[in-house]
């Protein structure tokens, strides 16, 4: 009977041998064979599945390699019930695939970068001389070098003067405390074109100040504008038109005693806030209008208005682009692709635009996009004579004016749904403030951009408003919508004397195609 069982136990551990040997899924266990030892005198422990008389179970085998196998031999398994495998047959949703920690990958290798031979920062000097009136126009001249247009910088050399009888010189000790408006390295630019193969691409308008600093308050922590930021001029305010602020008396301090300071930052133009590369032999050209004094500086303490005229002196003035010195093999795959396919650059298409509200009113309507709806829009409120430049007011002193409702409406639909119904006197402004981080798809997550509830009702009320079919931010296009999109405003008094200006930046969807002989085509009906 010994014997029977002992051939019996023989056999089975032969057919398991033969039938558990397979491929699993890719899954492999590599074997490394001791040096000086035979191929069949090495063993491998697997766990292996049988079928018993109680069912499916895991046991462990031993099985010896197959002779004449050198040094290392794959071992594949296939046909193995997963949950058996893990001892978790109860727990484990069938349904569910496999996972593997990533730091037991101790074979992979990093890939190698083999498509650019080298890349360097070009600096572009003004075309012509250096004024304080501008325009100032920067050319790139087409050549066999790739651009990065997220990588173009604006190097500004400034100093604050004032009248001294025919003359202007920098301000002194004696001169009461004078400083640029916020994120002067930005905001110092009025207008800003761009031009590809003699194409406009972007044209931001007279408002590009807006854009600069809408665009960087609602992006960033105080920990990048407190810090990085200090490049472009930026230092985080607590409240706005204050002598005695800490970010008013730190821009102070960049010209004190009349020194000349200096700020590098990014130019924020639509084709310029997406990854891609500009192709080689295209010819851009910047051109960069300057904001006005009485819009560029502030003085908040006496003297202001003891007749004193201060003005922003322009030392110079440069570009830094990125360029991309591309492998020879790499250009000539993009070109055979290019006779056949154009290259396509998908952007979000940017307008800024001002409606001014007249003193007295307390309900108003006013169409301001007419032809694609946008994605989103922002909306901010700002007295109009801070609007033109005054020495007394921010520009982007942002309040709410006593505004009850304030509404988007486009194709029929109203955003958002139901009505605000605010009232900041009292404190009932919660909505619109979880509204704004979720529209900008910062609620409930460790993006903020910093602003606190505090803020929002005194100096930073921006109401964000998404239009999109899901009401947030993802990276794909929308479905194209036409129509008028209008918005509607009730407070619940009147708007103070002088009016107030109404600051509105809309993002739309936006494809930009260049074929093989770089002529462009720019397609905001994206459907």
């Amino acid at each position: 009977m010994c014997v029977l069982l002992l051939i019996f136990a023989i056999l089975l551990h032969a057919t398991l041998t033969v039938n558990a040997i397979k491929c699993w899924e890719g899954l492999s266990a590599k074997v490394q064979m001791p040096l000086g030892t035979k191929s069949d005198n090495v063993n491998v422990n697997l766990w292996v599945l049988t079928e018993c008389e109680a069912g499916t179970e895991l046991i462990k085998m031993t099985c010896k390699l197959e002779p004449g196998l050198k040094d290392q031999s794959k071992v594949m398994i296939e046909n193995l019930d997963r949950s058996v495998l893990y001892g978790w047959k109860d727990n484990q949703n069938e349904q569910s695939e496999l996972a593997f920690n990533s730091a037991f990958n101790v074979f992979a290798v990093p890939p190698t970068n083999v498509s650019v031979n080298r890349s360097f920062f070009r600096e572009l000097l003004p075309l012509s001389t250096i004024s304080q009136e501008g325009p100032y126009l920067f050319r790139m001249f087409n050549d066999n070098l790739w651009s990065d247009m997220s990588r173009v910088y604006l190097f500004l050399e400034l100093v604050i003067v004032k009248e001294d009888g025919a003359q202007r010189k920098p301000i002194d000790a004696d001169d009461p405390l004078v400083a640029p408006i916020q994120c002067i390295g930005q905001t110092f630019v009025q207008q800003l074109k761009v031009e590809v193969q003699n194409t406009e691409l972007y044209d931001s308008g007279t408002l590009y100040p807006y854009k600069a600093y809408m665009t960087n308050e609602l992006s960033f922590s105080d920990n990048v504008k407190g810090h990085f930021m200090a490049s472009s001029g930026h230092y985080p305010s607590l409240k706005h038109d204050d002598a005695t602020d800490a970010g008013f008396l730190a821009r102070c301090r960049r010209f004190a005693g009349g020194r000349k300071a200096r700020f590098i930052s990014r130019l924020d133009f639509d084709l310029g806030n997406q990854e891609l590369y500009l192709l080689n032999n295209m010819d851009v050209l910047f051109t960069i209008y300057r904001a006005k004094d009485a819009f560029l500086l502030q003085c908040l303490e006496g003297g202001q208005n003891n007749g004193t005229q201060y003005g922003l002196y322009l030392h110079d003035i440069k570009l830094y682009v990125k360029m991309v010195e591309v492998q020879p093999s790499l250009n000539m795959s993009i070109y055979k692709t290019l006779e056949r396919q154009p290259a396509t650059y998908a952007v979000r298409k940017t307008e800024v635009k001002s409606v001014y509200l007249s003193a007295g009113r307390t309900e108003m309507e006013y169409n301001i996009f007419s032809a694609a709806i946008p994605r989103r829009v922002t909306i901010a409120l700002v007295l109009n004579r801070a609007f033109n430049g005054h020495l007394a007011h921010s520009p982007f002193n942002f309040r709410p004016y006593s505004i009850r409702d304030i509404s988007v409406h486009a194709a029929g639909q109203a955003y958002p749904a139901v009505p605000y119904r605010m009232n900041f006197a009292d404190a009932a402004y919660i909505r619109p403030f979880v509204d704004m981080y979720e529209a900008l798809g910062m609620a409930n997550s460790e993006r903020s951009m910093d602003i606190t509830l505090d803020q929002f009702h005194d100096g930073w009320t921006f109401f964000v408003v998404p239009l999109t079919s899901t009401l947030d931010d993802s990276c794909g296009f929308e479905l194209l919508r036409s129509g008028t999109t209008s918005i509607r405003l009730q407070f619940n008094a009147d708007i103070p004397a002088g009016g107030v200006e109404m600051i509105v930046l809309g993002e739309f969807d936006q494809l930009i195609m260049i074929d093989y002989n770089r002529h462009i085509v720019s397609d905001s009906k994206i459907a």
